[in-house]
């Protein structure tokens, strides 16, 4: 359902109402809409306001998270307020009287997911750096299913095609041109005819999580090439790409701050495509 708020408009993916007998829990309601990027941080509105959606609850927590073709996914959750009792005073659950919400503001966490994925054999770093750019194609032909009887262009080392005395491009039967494959050409050959077309990579995610303020709220590094300052150094030719943030608040954070939550995805050898991800 498509709404106006102030002035933006947000289609509006999913609204729950919950009802609670409890006095210590009360009701609750979750709203969740999409809105363009630009337009997601302006279109939440102040923690502790209400709506006229359901009375007596109040915006405990908002969160906002990235999504497809320039929109974001904003969640917003009321429920009860908190008891004047518990907003003043600050010893009830520190009794030393120590400020922990502030320290607890400060907090920055890491962690990464190793895993391994499928990739092409002929990205393996011995394939790449091993075998010239016409053996590859010659190997890529194959495994495309081309037969050997099937006439197919001659090329040059460096992968354009090999031309007779006539300026004529020069076709020979596949298997022909197979058999002229080094050791290391032949050796990658062996194992697609095993069916080994892929090799397991290893790979990694790296997720960090902190404390900003309203001015560092942006997206503007989603989709290029980072050095995340407490990622783990990786072997070869390899760097981190930024593929996912996410920003959420609660009552219990400052007004200006945010917990910001960012994922990094570690590339193959070779490392991510500058002309592409910077």
């Amino acid at each position: 359902m498509n709404h106006r708020f102030g002035n933006t408009s947000r289609v509006e993916t999913e609204i729950e109402y919950t009802y609670n007998n409890d006095p210590d829990t009360g009701n609750g309601l979750v709203i969740t809409y999409e809105v363009p990027e630009e337009a997601a941080r302006g279109s939440v509105p102040q923690m502790g306001s209400t709506t006229g959606r359901m009375a007596g609850v109040v915006l405990n927590r908002a969160s906002v998270t990235p999504g497809l073709a320039g929109m974001a996914t904003v969640r917003l959750e009321y429920g009860k307020k908190k008891d004047e009792d518990e907003e003043d005073d600050p010893e009830k659950d520190d009794p030393s009287g120590s400020d922990d919400d502030d320290d607890e503001d400060e907090v920055e966490t890491w962690s990464v997911d190793g895993s391994v994925n499928d990739v092409s054999i002929l990205a393996h770093p011995k394939a790449e750096s091993q075998i010239s750019v016409a053996q590859r194609e010659y190997l890529l032909a194959y495994i495309n299913g081309t037969r050997p009887w099937d006439m197919v262009a001659e090329l040059n080392e460096d992968g354009s095609p090999k031309l007779d005395g006539k300026e004529n491009q020069v076709m020979k039967p596949f298997s022909e041109l197979l058999k002229t494959l080094s050791d290391n050409g032949e050796a990658v050959l062996n194992l697609i005819r095993k069916g080994r077309h892929s090799y397991r990579s290893p790979g990694a995610t790296f997720r960090e999580t902190k404390i900003i303020t309203n001015g560092s709220l942006s997206l503007d590094g989603l989709g290029k090439i980072a050095s995340p300052s407490n990622a783990p150094s990786v072997s070869g030719n390899r760097n981190w790409l930024l593929v996912g943030c996410n920003f959420y608040k609660d009552t219990n954070m400052k007004s200006n701050r945010w917990k910001a939550e960012y994922l990094y995805e570690l590339s193959d050898e070779g490392g991510w495509d500058q002309d592409i991800y910077s």
